[in-house]
């Protein structure tokens, strides 16, 4: 007869009495098959077999888990195009793609910073270009009221024009990109130009001498445009200032000639528009260099677009799925996980140890 239960590990255990079948029979250890105890009585004393029930089925759970977990990797790669799902996947391969990542952050930041100079430039370029205008606009004030027999009311109106102009350039002088003013200097939050009443200079400068930088490059900065006190010929520290043969800021140079030319002092007005026209050549020079620099900007955003789309490139051999090979082996391994789900079904349906009949 026959019996079975559990053990504390999980096991099945057989317990036997003389009517299991021979080549199932645990012997007394002579290799006889036979059931007798060690008395020789043939009393049937119980012998034990165990059968690992729990680890056949964790095998079973196993061989059917592996190709699931594939077919799962699989399409994870493929509904997001990337190899790399988690660092186990490869981890070299992941830990250079952290690497180009930092690069590609890096190149990021380079090329915001460049962009950021390249709109001060600009706009800078835009502002000499209608500061450059305005002068040339009062050069040609300035020959008008030459003429002689200008009766008062007609010098008054060019002089009024030429005022109209200077107040035009202090409006140009405070403008601001991406709130910051570009003719301050290093101090681009604090407004440039004042239009002042009962001091000696119509129009004060309060920015400072040191002229926006940019990095362009890990070891490289780039000037983006001019400070107010060159581009309206304020003294600088020492008393220099940026345009020869000119000893006063051109607001204080246009409100002289506005006031030469209402007085009807041609001779002055003539000295003073000489001086304008100097300010006007200046004002060009200063927007050439502009130019200049911002072709030095455009050739360091090319550089780190270059390096921007190379980096990229290697990311993608790094993370991006190879299509066609991941839609292979998922198509291979849907073969091994139905074949294995079958061969399973099949498993679990042949009777085990305690359906056999003895």
């Amino acid at each position: 007869m026959c019996g079975a239960a559990q053990d504390d590990k999980g096991w099945s255990v057989i317990t036997a009495a003389g009517r299991m079948p021979a080549h199932l029979r645990l012997g007394n250890g002579n290799g006889n098959g036979n059931d007798k105890g060690n008395d020789g009585k043939g009393k049937g004393v119980r012998r034990f077999m165990r059968i690992g029930s729990r680890g056949y089925l964790e095998q079973i759970q196993s061989n059917v888990a592996r190709p699931a977990e594939r077919l799962t990797r699989l399409y994870g790669q493929l509904t997001s195009g990337k190899r790399l799902q988690v660092l186990s996947d490869d981890p070299l391969a992941a830990s250079r793609a952290v690497r180009g990542h930092a690069v590609l952050e890096e190149i990021e930041a380079r090329k915001f910073v460049i962009r950021q100079g390249q709109q001060v430039l600009g706009a800078a370029d835009g502002a000499l270009g209608d500061i450059a205008q305005s002068l040339s606009k009062v050069n040609n004030l300035a020959l008008q009221a030459s003429a002689p027999y200008l009766e008062e009311s007609e010098r008054s109106a060019l002089a009024a024009e030429i005022r109209g102009l200077s107040d035009q350039m202090v409006t140009l002088g405070n403008m601001q990109v991406q709130d910051k003013y570009i003719f301050a200097g290093s101090q681009t939050q604090t407004r440039p130009l004042e239009q002042a009443e009962g001091v000696s200079l119509p129009v004060l400068y309060h920015g400072n001498s040191q002229a926006p930088v940019y990095a362009i490059d890990t070891l490289q900065q780039a000037g983006a445009g001019f400070t107010g006190q060159r581009v309206f010929n304020y003294a600088d520290g020492s008393g220099e200032r940026a345009v020869d043969g000119v000893d006063t800021d051109v607001f204080s140079l246009l409100e002289d000639l506005a006031t030469a030319i209402e007085a009807g002092d041609t001779a002055q007005s003539e000295t003073l528009r000489e001086q304008v026209t100097k300010c006007h050549a200046s004002v060009v020079g200063l927007r050439g260099q502009v130019g200049v620099m911002t072709q030095r900007y455009e050739r360091a955003l090319s550089v780190a677009e270059a390096a921007d789309l190379r980096t990229r490139e290697l990311l993608a051999e790094e993370e991006d799925v190879d299509f066609a090979k991941a839609a292979s082996e998922m198509e291979q391994q849907e073969t091994i996980y139905q074949a294995a789900l079958g061969l399973t079904s099949r498993l679990l349906e042949m009777p085990d140890l305690f359906d056999m009949p003895w």
